[in-house]
């Protein structure tokens, strides 16, 4: 995502990827009835398009390099949206 974000001559990007693991387990009357696993996992990333410009903030949990791709476009244009709201 960095690449990509670099790809666009922008002032600032920034990128966190996130997982979270969860398990849960159940016990009645001494044993366990049940067991849940489940993850989720996803990228927040923070742009600034160019020097003045707010930050914007995207995220997704679709990982595929289209979507990313998607988001990047979305916080660049939110940043320059931004900005001309602020002047």
């Amino acid at each position: 995502p960095l690449k990509l974000i670099e790809r666009n001559n922008v002032a600032y990007g920034e990128v966190r990827f996130t997982k979270q693991l969860e398990l849960i387990i159940i016990a009645k009357d001494d044993s366990i009835s049940e067991i849940k696993r489940s993850s989720d996992q996803g990228i927040g990333i923070r742009i600034q398009s160019e020097e003045g410009s707010p930050l914007s903030f995207v995220s997704t949990s679709d990982l595929s390099k289209k979507s990313i791709e998607t988001i990047i476009a979305e916080g660049i244009a939110s940043s320059k949206s931004l900005r001309n709201i602020t002047k």
